[in-house]
Parts: structure tokens; C-alpha cells; sequence
């Protein structure tokens, strides 16, 4: 029989008769223990089933009541709440037994005299059909010799959802917790460890068993070096922190070790109960080691691994602080730039570049200490900080030693390469505030040992700091003398040695200063060298000869044979839009090209001479004459003498001014000459100043010549005046080239 006992059924038990069960109130829920009552004296009796007060609490209970025929099951009375519970009208629902109301399987209902049973949900059925889950409470009664079982039904289907979904939660959180790629770990007040993820063994190698039996497992894993984030944990405990993040080491199992980024949180219950400590640790090795990858890239030099400017400037500055609190620690700072690094790049490409830079700061290091900074501070420029000096002497030994160690030659990527280093020293006791200032002076010292040549050292003092203001000062007006139209041309005839006809004129720049009156081109051309303002001023040197060139041929007839001689710089050839240029220009001011000719020196041309090759073969195809200025002061070789596509050599005034006390020097000359002819080329003696050195170069078979013998470098006016006839060329030797 079907019934709504728990689901064991009930044991049978002697009847007994319990008196005035009834005689307190009911119990308010199907959870308190029920009771056997005689409702013999009640006055309706089994009609009635109890007496007034009792009906209207059975009545009026918020809980559903039934009574049942103890032996049958069947429903003898139902209260309201029981009605609304099942769905069903009073006259329906008596008489129907346990089975019908049940939604499943019910266990047997107690046997008389049981004075009551346990409570066990079940699953009940609406008139609807709806099944719902109950918990069912049972008393024995007795009425009129009658067994009859009170059940108190209760729904709860709310409690079993809260319930299930609870379960579902905790399900659902212990999934998470056990397959969390973190190390989830839950230690209670006292410190014993309650629960540990699956990843423990992941992360730290060790499997969770040697967690349990060790609670402080962790802590005996860290690295020694990292054992105080315990003590650290531990204190903020102490000070009831309620959250708690570190990063340190482990060793893992396998012996390496992990970076761990420990985060742990106080747990609290209702009320404030403590709950433990609850901890999750992260494996960021990975992320640790990019950290540590990205500050390694933001200090060095990705192509030679050295310190960059940044870390350069720091340890600078760090050594600036130490000069100034102990009087006996010395430094010095060694600023060097590679000489014709360009050349290597430019010809044999950039990879060889890198690869030179790369040996060149090998060969750096393996001339200092290790407590000694060698720094990229960019392009082909490196910092050298010489830390704890015994002198000033060790320090320049030491630059010294650099400087030769670069000019030992290089095998790379097939090539034999020659190279050397410029190199400006600074010297403490002196004293700076910012390391950008003590490399500034290193920089200019740097500067002025590469104008002395190449390949040397030079000790910085104030003196080279006045002069590199002072040539701050020139740039300055270098820029206001272009915008300002402060630039003359002054022209110097080139002459037939033979006949001492005119054939062409050197263009020679002069600077109309407005305070400082005439400046010569030794007092300024460097400063534009230098800053690069060699370039429009060079292009405007080209425009203005050309413009006066192509006036006076239009103007006067023995003008046209003639020539106007432009030096180029190194900067102007290195142009990639030089020729375009020139090109555009002779057109503009509508001049043949063959009366145009540049002059380039020979240390110049030689400053990278395949780029030299290429940029005068390409003006030579525009019609372009060419000339090597100051042949002999260099170190040309006849194989690049060869491939130059020029048409005149001029002798560098050295050479002449020693003609009237050094046979050397005609025999040098004569050698010159008989080259240029022998080339398909013509030859220009420069500075000549005396009538025995005109005598002497004719018999030498020099073509042309120019000096103060014939004219001094002149304005435009002049030359006008000789090309009318109304001037006569004569030596005036009162300027300077």
C-alpha cells in the first residue's frame, strides 16, 4: 500500500492509546514530532473528527493537513491549505486514498498506534497532474475506537531548487576550483590546509598529498632569496590585512626555477565567523622572463647587446653623484666616432656595417674592466665611462689603447676592412650637474680630434667649449647670411702659362658679415662642413657662378670659351639629387655644360671613392667638366685615378711655394704633369706668386695656372672690366686663398 511515510516505511510498534495528545496546540510544522490523541469525548466524535477548537486550528493551519483512515489511507477530512495545495474541491479529495494523491512510489503509512514517523520528502500530484515535492509529518489519533493518522503536508519545492541549485554551485565552484589553471588552496583558522587544486602538481611539481601533510609546503619550496614573503604574509595577517600579493620563486620538482605570483584573501562568514585563508598562486615565469627581456631591450642595444643612451646617461649620472660626495674617486668619459663608417655602409651594405659595429664594440670591451661602461650611444658613436681611475694618464693610455686596438684591420663577410676612431676625452675632478653636459663636452673634444685628421685623441678644456660656442655662434649667422642675401662671389682668373690668355676663373666665396665686414671662407666653410649648410650654400655658390657666367658670355665674345670653376664639397657629392640639380640649374640660368666645372679635392673624392666614381661619371654625362683640387695632398691611388672621369689635375699650392728651394718638389711636379698627360688630362699649378715659378712650370709643360702673380680673387665688376679690355690682369698679393 501506498502511503506518505519516509521511503524505509515504518516498524510496527505496539498500539497504544495516547490521552489529551490534543490538549496543547498542534505543532506549527511537519518537522516537530506528532502524537496519539483519544477523540472519543469529543462531542461530534468521528462525524466531526475533533472538537470545535481543534477544527478551526486544522482549519485555519497554514500547512496543509489530512486525516486518513489509518487502515484504508483514504482522506476522511483536508483543510484549506490542503485543498489549495492539491487542486481539488473538499468533496473531491475525500475518499481518496494515498496512491491517488502520490507522484511516485510511497512508503507504507504507520500502523495504529504508531504515535509518529519520520519525515521524508516525496513526491505528491496535483489535480492538474502536476507533480511537486513534499515533506509529509504523521501522528496516530484515535476517535471512537477509530485509528486515524493525521499527515501534515508541506511543499518544498522552493527549499529542493535552493537546494539543487546549491548543489549545482558547489558542483560547478569545485570543477572551476579543480581544473582553475591557478593553484586554488584553502588552509582553515588553525592553518591545516582544507583544499588544494590538481594544479598543484602542474605549478610546482609536487604532487597534492605532500601539501596536506606539510601545510607550509609552499613556503619550504621558495627560493632563499625570497623566504621574507612569508614573514611578510604572516604580519600582514597579524595586522588583520584582509588581502595579500607577492611575486617570489619556487624550486620546482625538476630542479628550475618558477616565478609565482601569490594572491591571498581573508574568508569570513556570516556574522564575521573566520573562515580560513584562501590563496591563489600563478605560474608567470613566462611573463617574468618577457619583463626582464623588455627592460634588457629598453637599457641595450639590440645589434651589439651593450648599455644604449639610456642606461648610458644613468650610469653617468650615477657616477657624477659619486664624484661629489668622495673626493677621492676619479672617472673619466671617452667619446668616439668612427671614421668614414659611412664608406663601409654605403659600399658594402648595411649587414657588413652591423657586423663591423658589432667587432668594433667587442674590441672596446676587451680594452677595459668590467667595472667600466662601454656604451652604443647611437649610429657609430660609443661612450666609454671609465670608473676608479688612479690618474688622468691611465685614462688617455687606456683611450689610447682603443683607438689602436679599432685600427687593427677587420676580416667581414669576405672583406678586409681598414677603419679608425675619433676619440674626445673628458677628465674629472671637473664638475657637472647632468651627464648630457659632460657629453657634450666629450663631443666636442670628439669633433675637434676628427678635424685634426682622423685617428685621434683629444683631451677636452674649456678652451674647445669656447670654440664650439663660437661656432654655434657662425651657424647662426650662416643661416641669416642665406636668408639675408649676405654671400659675394669673388672670381680669380686661371691663365695659359704659355700665352697668359684668360681661360676660365675659380669661384671663390665671400661672406659680407654685417658687424665683422669681409669674412674669408677659412672662418666660416668648416662651420658649414660641419652643420651641413654647406649644401644650400653650395647649391647657391652653382646657381650665382652660373647666372654670371652665362651674363657675361651673352655679353662679351671672348667670354665664350671660358670656364667657371665651383668647388664641391664632400656633402654636395654625397647628394642623391646632385646631378638633378646641377642639371636643373645650368638650364635655368641657360648654360652649356661644358662650361661649368667643379672641383673636388682628392681627400674627398677618396672619402669613398666608389660613390665619387659613380656621382662623376653621371655629371661628366650631363657635359660637365671635372677637376681633382690639391692633387698630392692625399693618398690616391692610379688604379681609383684611373676610373675618376676627370679632365684637369691642379697642383696643390704646397708644391709651387717650394719650387725656388726644393728640387723635390719639381721633380714631384714634373711627375704630376707627365700623369695628367699621360691620363688624357691637363694640368693647373695653383698659388702662383713669382715669375720664376711661372718660368719654371712652363718649362714643365704645365698648362695653366692661377695665383697672385696674374690677379687676385676679384668681384664681378673686375671681371667685367677685364673682359671690356678696360683692365689689365696684374699680381696684387694682398689676400689670402
Amino acid at each position: 500500500m501506498v502511503v506518505f511515510a519516509g521511503s524505509g516505511g515504518m516498524k510496527a510498534a505496539k498500539r497504544s492509546r495516547a490521552t489529551a495528545a490534543l490538549a496543547r496546540p498542534a505543532p506549527e510544522t511537519p518537522s516537530e514530532t506528532g502524537g496519539r490523541a483519544d477523540l472519543s469525548a469529543s462531542p461530534a466524535g468521528l462525524d466531526s473528527h475533533c472538537a470545535d477548537p481543534y477544527r478551526l486550528y486544522f482549519q485555519s493551519a497554514p500547512d496543509a493537513m489530512l486525516l486518513l483512515d489509518a487502515r484504508t489511507q483514504a482522506v476522511l477530512d483536508a483543510n484549506q491549505a490542503a485543498l489549495a495545495l492539491y487542486g481539488y474541491e473538499r468533496d473531491e479529495l475525500l475518499g481518496k486514498t494515498g496512491r491517488e494523491l502520490s507522484g511516485g512510489p510511497e512508503a507504507a503509512a504507520p500502523e495504529p498506534g504508531v504515535v509518529s514517523a519520520p519525515i521524508s520528502p516525496r513526491l505528491h500530484r496535483r489535480k492538474d497532474g502536476e507533480v511537486f515535492p513534499v515533506e509529509v509529518g504523521f501522528a496516530s489519533l484515535a476517535a471512537a475506537g477509530r485509528d486515524i493518522a493525521l499527515a501534515t503536508v508541506r511543499d518544498v519545492s522552493g527549499r529542493m531548487e535552493a537546494d539543487q541549485a546549491l548543489r549545482e554551485s558547489e558542483q560547478r565552484y569545485r570543477i572551476v576550483a579543480d581544473y582553475n589553471y591557478d593553484l586554488e588552496m584553502w588552509h582553515a583558522p588553525d592553518g591545516a590546509l582544507l583544499y588544494i587544486s590538481p594544479s598543484c602538481e602542474r605549478i610546482t611539481g609536487h604532487p597534492a598529498a605532500a601539501f596536506y601533510g606539510r601545510p607550509d609546503f609552499l613556503e619550504e619550496i621558495t627560493v632563499p632569496g625570497y623566504k621574507a614573503v612569508w614573514d611578510e604574509l604572516r604580519e600582514a595577517l597579524a595586522r588583520d590585512e584582509r588581502q595579500f600579493a607577492a611575486d617570489f620563486q619556487i624550486l620546482h620538482a625538476d630542479g628550475l626555477d618558477r616565478w609565482i605570483s601569490l594572491h591571498c584573501q581573508k574568508v569570513y562568514g556570516l556574522g564575521g565567523a573566520d573562515l580560513g585563508l584562501r590563496s591563489s598562486s600563478r605560474d608567470i615565469t613566462e611573463r617574468k622572463h618577457l619583463e626582464m627581456e623588455f627592460q634588457h631591450l629598453a637599457f641595450h642595444d639590440p645589434l651589439t647587446g651593450l648599455p644604449n643612451r639610456k642606461l648610458c646617461l644613468d650610469r653617468i649620472a650615477q657616477a657624477l653623484e659619486r664624484s661629489k660626495r668622495r673626493e677621492n674617486y676619479h672617472y673619466a668619459v671617452i667619446f668616439l666616432d668612427l671614421d668614414r663608417f659611412k664608406v663601409v655602409n654605403d659600399s658594402l651594405g648595411h649587414y657588413v656595417g652591423d657586423q663591423l659595429l658589432v667587432s668594433v664594440s667587442r674590441k672596446i670591451k676587451a680594452q677595459v674592466r668590467t667595472l667600466d661602461t662601454v656604451a652604443r650611444y647611437g649610429g657609430d658613436e660609443f661612450v666609454v665611462l671609465l670608473e676608479e681611475i688612479a690618474s688622468a694618464a691611465d685614462a688617455i693610455d687606456i683611450a689610447r689603447r682603443i683607438k689602436n686596438e679599432i685600427k687593427e684591420p677587420l676580416s667581414l663577410c669576405g672583406y678586409n676592412i681598414h677603419i679608425s676612431a675619433s676619440l674626445g676625452i673628458v677628465l674629472s675632478p671637473a664638475i657637472y650637474d647632468r651627464p648630457e653636459d659632460l657629453l657634450r663636452n666629450a663631443n666636442i673634444a670628439m669633433h675637434r680630434a676628427k678635424d685634426q685628421g682622423r685617428d685621434k685623441l683629444k683631451v677636452f678644456n674649456t678652451g674647445l667649449l669656447e670654440e664650439a660656442i663660437n661656432i654655434m655662434r657662425v651657424e647662426t649667422d650662416l643661416r641669416r647670411a642665406l636668408e639675408r642675401d649676405e654671400f659675394v662671389i669673388h672670381f680669380q682668373p686661371i691663365i695659359a702659362l704659355g700665352d697668359k690668355r684668360l681661360t676660365g676663373f675659380e669661384a671663390l666665396l665671400r661672406w659680407r658679415h654685417p658687424q665683422l665686414g669681409m669674412v674669408q671662407p677659412d672662418d666660416f666653410i668648416h662651420v658649414a662642413e660641419e652643420t651641413g649648410l654647406i649644401i644650400p650654400i653650395g647649391l647657391w655658390v652653382i646657381e650665382q657662378s652660373c647666372r654670371i657666367m652665362a651674363d657675361w658670355q651673352a655679353r662679351h665674345a671672348d667670354a665664350a670659351g671660358l670656364t667657371v670653376n665651383v668647388n664641391l664639397s664632400a656633402k654636395q657629392l654625397s647628394q642623391t639629387d646632385l646631378v638633378e640639380r646641377v642639371d636643373a640649374i645650368l638650364r635655368a640660368e641657360g648654360l652649356a655644360p661644358e662650361a661649368l666645372k667643379l672641383e673636388i679635392t682628392e681627400s674627398v673624392m677618396m672619402d669613398n671613392p666608389e660613390l665619387a666614381v659613380n656621382r662623376l661619371k653621371r655629371l661628366k654625362a650631363l657635359g660637365v667638366k671635372l677637376s681633382m683640387d690639391d692633387f698630392g695632398t692625399g693618398y690616391s691611388s692610379l688604379g681609383y685615378l684611373q676610373k675618376f672621369p676627370v679632365d684637369t689635375l691642379k697642383v696643390d699650392r704646397s708644391f709651387i711655394m717650394r719650387l725656388d728651394v726644393e728640387s723635390e718638389s719639381s721633380q714631384i711636379i714634373k711627375a704630376v704633369i707627365a700623369l695628367a698627360h699621360s691620363m688624357g688630362m691637363d694640368v693647373v699649378a695653383e698659388g702662383i706668386e713669382e715669375p720664376h715659378q711661372d718660368n719654371l712650370l712652363v718649362e714643365l709643360k704645365c698648362e695653366c695656372g692661377q695665383g697672385f702673380l696674374y690677379s687676385r680673387p676679384v668681384e664681378a665688376a673686375t671681371i667685367e672690366a677685364i673682359l671690356d679690355g678696360r683692365l689689365v690682369l696684374d699680381a696684387q698679393p694682398n689676400e689670402t686663398h
